[in-house]
């Protein structure tokens, strides 16, 4: 189960960035409605092929890590693309965009991915939400020893005191 908390950890991250390009010719071009703005975004950083690509890191990341996932790969790739496709999430994508951007953040966001150094920055930012994950995974890991002592005690802690 925790397997799949981190996929759709990796998943939702890879909502906060996203990925590709766009041509110079619209740069400037301010939209008005909120909901245009943020589905706009979503195709200039190519939000559909980043989540493909960030659905199968993740759960490479994942089979790596847990060998025994292995047989079962096929399975959740198939889940997945079913119900984490952008397809499926982009209604709500679009929602949790313009909720959370105004209109012009969205434009200025825009206008950002359109220049050179956007689009260097959509292109290296799987590796760099990739690693960040494996770096975070691997801390948690070479400390879990701790969070399971502590979980440990406070279930001692909770536990009735026999008389």
């Amino acid at each position: 189960m925790k397997k799949v908390y981190v996929l759709l950890f990796a998943v939702c991250a890879a909502f906060a960035f996203s990925a590709c390009t766009r041509s110079e010719k619209d740069a400037h071009k301010t939209i008005s409605d909120p909901r245009q703005a943020a589905e706009e975004l979503l195709k200039i950083t190519h939000m559909d092929v980043l989540l493909d690509k960030t659905m199968d890191q993740v759960l490479g990341m994942q089979i790596q890590q847990n060998p025994e996932l292995v047989p079962y790969k096929s399975v959740m790739e198939k889940f997945f693309r079913k119900y984490m496709s952008y397809e499926s999430l982009k209604p709500e994508i679009i929602k949790i965009y313009s909720d959370n951007l105004s209109v012009q953040e969205l434009n200025y966001t825009i206008a950002f991915y359109k220049t050179s150094t956007g689009q260097r920055i959509l292109e290296v930012l799987p590796q760099i939400t990739q690693q960040s994950m494996q770096l975070g995974i691997a801390k948690v890991q070479g400390h879990i020893s701790e969070l399971q002592q502590e979980i440990e005690k406070t279930r001692l802690s909770l536990m009735p005191k026999q008389k």
